[in-house]
């Protein structure tokens, strides 16, 4: 297991990142409805950002690279998505080839 993950994001919301010290939970864009609604941060053991589908956001999601511990309370994509009954076509789309 990787003793670290990454958090890519952009020039914008860079200065939100250190002006708090942290990653902040964010809707996860997986899902229309609020019911049951699951914030997250989206973490990956990659550290190429081209190796990630990105191109769903609205600025460069590659322009920055934050690294990060690993947290035992974090959880893995295959198991969050699946136990909050993501479509199954959205996980192809976020995993690496």
């Amino acid at each position: 297991m990787n003793r670290v993950l990454y958090h890519y994001t952009s020039i914008y919301h860079l200065p939100m990142i250190l002006e708090t010290g942290y990653l902040k939970l964010t809707e996860s864009n997986l899902r229309i409805e609020t019911v049951g609604y699951k914030p997250v941060v989206w973490l990956t053991d990659s550290d190429n950002p081209s190796d990630h589908s990105l191109e769903f956001s609205a600025v460069d999601k590659t322009e920055v690279k934050v690294t990060v511990k690993w947290n035992k309370f974090f959880k893995r994509w295959m198991i969050w998505s699946k136990k909050n009954k993501i479509t199954l076509d959205l996980p192809k789309r976020l995993k690496r080839e």
